[in-house]
């Protein structure tokens, strides 16, 4: 190095144990950030990361060096972790153990990677090598360095001829995210603690590597997006992380986290003070005995109800975390805390959040107004008057319905709020008045409260997932607008728009509402009008529903097939993929195989091949069915579906998920 560079180093050495020592970071941990600032000093000495040396630990690394090694160190200055809890809370301590929080982020070791790592993958030219030796996991990449370096100068990551270029290294995956749907994982950058993303994600359902870009919606033709985990999950993955301890983005990102995973003190708060105050036993059985409120920790379900609910909204909402000291500090909010008076909340139409990304803000509502991205329940949940009229001491909160400790982990609702005593817990005048209210018998799908006020009409992780805005199936006037799928219909698929609204008008007295002039939506089942021409979330939404079994029970599966291989021929590679998981559970091609992101002949091919199968099978028993899109003779309609996807509303929709 010159003699400036280690000028430098010492300097910024010196700033580190000063942050740390006003900070508070232990002296091991002052120790593993100096140790990782070496690292940095060694690798960034040469001015160009694209022409960067990698340090020797992006080859082969000893067994005998932890993953941790590698990680983010733990900050124990506020947080004692949820081991902690374990002795004195240990039924509760189960509970959240068994859930979906608690591994959302984990280091990687054979106990906590699901995917198989042996094997080589491939797709739009991006390949990886993936392979692993006890709990040492390794992945053969294009240098992810070399990549952000690129990307940060707006190069096309897609382009093969740039993809060779990119000369290949052999990186340590360090760290997991995710166990229920998906999994991703983490590389060693060369700077700091900084975590790169693999560019393959595991589609755990499926068993199935995806390339990261075609999990998610995003527009056709966007570039490679490499995240950091410092940056992008940070925030509400861990407890108590902080981006840089030395304050910037703009130097290497020393982070540090309280701990990995969604744990208890995300939802209670830090725990030094609780700990030490009840270290001793005798001063513990008092402090339970007194029957008050424990001051040195928060259990939500003593905050009103909108305190309670910003626990889950710290990380189930749409906000900018981004405040004052940031990236030293991590988010300030902890549980207890008002939220809203710390964030600004992202709404419909936000200019400021249409500032940060006019496409992502404009994708994420409905044009009423509704939010339609999953993981953002609580902008859903304001939004209901459920919640608005009942903001008194035992009003709605998110504990009406969910909770960690009392739950099916997997989607942690409360016992017994499967099904409608959620609703009637404040509904209680409809008790008796199930089939009277709904117009369906007790106990079939028409008869829950939430297939009706709570219809899958929000987006994430491959499929539709429940609205959290509680509201009533109501047909909009506006024929023209890109309104939200209605409950009704995602059951009575094979029906119109037109039905519907005759339906609503005779049994709650409903308008009709005016449907337009092109008559789609007077005529033509309103399932099959949102999966050829509604926009792609509409699309991957109406493909997703279109698997439902519950459907199939109302309407039959004897016709969806051709429409869902339309769908292999969708701009949004998710959508296809979405359509084809749907196909499979259609009797007949549950073992259907597809090339989501295959070339255009490879996928006009599989589209073929579904409506040669679906016409030797008999075709759908619905002929004269126009609504259905199928001619007398009960085979498809194909001028009628190319006029739907004349139609098609191609805005850019890119899901923040």
């Amino acid at each position: 190095m010159h003699i400036l560079e280690v000028s430098l180093f010492l300097a910024v050495a010196g700033i580190i144990c000063l942050m740390a020592r006003r900070y508070g970071l232990p002296g091991r941990r002052v120790a593993a950030v100096l140790g990782g600032y070496v690292i940095v000093a060694s690798a960034l000495h040469r001015p160009n990361l694209v022409d960067l040396e990698r340090p020797t630990y992006f080859s082969e690394v000893s067994g005998e060096q932890p993953a941790e090694l590698f990680l983010p160190p733990v900050d124990d200055t506020e947080f004692v972790s949820s081991d902690a809890c374990r002795s004195c809370h240990s039924d509760y301590y189960s509970s959240w153990h068994d859930s979906y929080h608690r591994t959302m982020t984990q280091v990687a070791t054979r106990d906590t990677v699901v995917a198989p790592f042996d094997s080589v993958l491939s797709s739009r030219g991006i390949t990886a090598t993936v392979s692993h030796d006890g709990d040492d996991f390794w992945a053969v990449v294009a240098d992810p360095d070399r990549e952000v370096a690129l990307q940060n100068r707006g190069v096309d990551l897609f382009n093969s001829e740039i993809q060779k270029s990119i000369p290949k290294v052999k990186c340590r995956i360090v760290q997991t995210t995710g166990s229920h749907s998906f999994q991703a994982y983490w590389l060693v950058g060369a700077k700091g603690y900084e975590l790169l993303q693999f560019p393959f994600v595991y589609h755990i359902p499926e068993k199935r590597w995806l390339l990261s870009e075609h999990a998610f919606l995003r527009p056709p033709g966007s570039s490679r997006r490499i995240a950091m985990w410092n940056t992008s999950c940070i925030n509400c993955h861990t407890v108590g992380g902080r981006p840089s301890i030395l304050g910037t983005p703009s130097l290497p990102l020393m982070s540090v986290v309280g701990e990995r995973g969604i744990s208890c003190e995300s939802c209670h708060g830090p725990g030094r003070e609780h700990v030490k105050k009840h270290q001793n036993p005798v001063s513990r059985y008092l402090a339970r005995a007194d029957g008050q409120p424990d001051e040195t920790i928060v259990n939500p379900a003593n905050l009103s109800p909108k305190l309670a609910s910003h626990v889950c909204a710290q990380c189930h909402s749409s906000h900018d975390a981004r405040v004052d000291d940031y990236y030293l500090k991590g988010k300030p909010y902890r549980a207890g805390d008002d939220l809203e008076s710390m964030y600004h909340l992202f709404g419909f139409e936000d200019p400021v959040a249409e500032s940060i990304d006019e496409t992502v803000s404009r994708s994420a509502w409905w044009n009423d107004g509704t939010s339609r991205v999953g993981g953002r329940e609580y902008m859903g949940m304001i939004d209901s008057a459920c919640y608005q009229d009942g903001q008194q001491k035992e009003g709605m909160s998110c504990l009406s319905c969910h909770s960690m400790h009392a739950s099916d982990p997997n989607d942690q609702l409360a016992r017994g709020m499967d099904g409608n005593k959620a609703c009637l817990q404040c509904h209680s005048e409809y008790t008796d008045r199930i089939e009277e209210h709904t117009h369906h018998a007790v106990g079939t799908p028409g008869s829950r409260c939430y297939d009706c006020h709570m219809p899958h009409t929000s987006y994430a992780l491959l499929r539709a997932i429940r609205s959290h805005r509680i509201q009533l199936p109501r047909i909009r006037s506006d024929w023209q607008a890109k309104t939200q799928p209605n409950g009704c219909n995602q059951c009575h698929q094979d029906r119109s728009l037109s039905w519907t609204a005759e339906k609503l008008h005779e049994w709650y007295g409903h308008s009709r509402p005016d449907l337009g002039p092109q008559g789609e939506q007077a005529s033509i089942a309103t399932m099959l009008v949102w999966l050829l021409s509604g926009d792609a979330a509409q699309r991957a939404i109406a493909a997703s529903v279109m698997g439902h079994a519950k459907a199939h029970e109302t309407t039959g599966s004897d016709w969806q097939a051709p429409f869902l291989a339309n769908r292999f021929d969708d701009p949004y590679v998710a959508v296809r993929y979405i359509a084809w998981l749907s196909l499979r559970k259609i009797s007949g091609f549950e073992d259907f195989e597809f090339s989501w992101d295959g070339s255009d002949e490879i996928r006009a091919e599989a589209r073929l091949e579904v409506i040669r199968r679906w016409r030797e099978q008999g075709g759908s028993k619905s002929k004269h069915r126009t609504e259905l899109l199928l001619k007398d003779d009960g085979d498809i309609d194909v001028e009628a579906v190319n006029r739907l996807l004349d139609r098609r509303d191609k805005t850019p929709i890119m899901f923040p998920e």
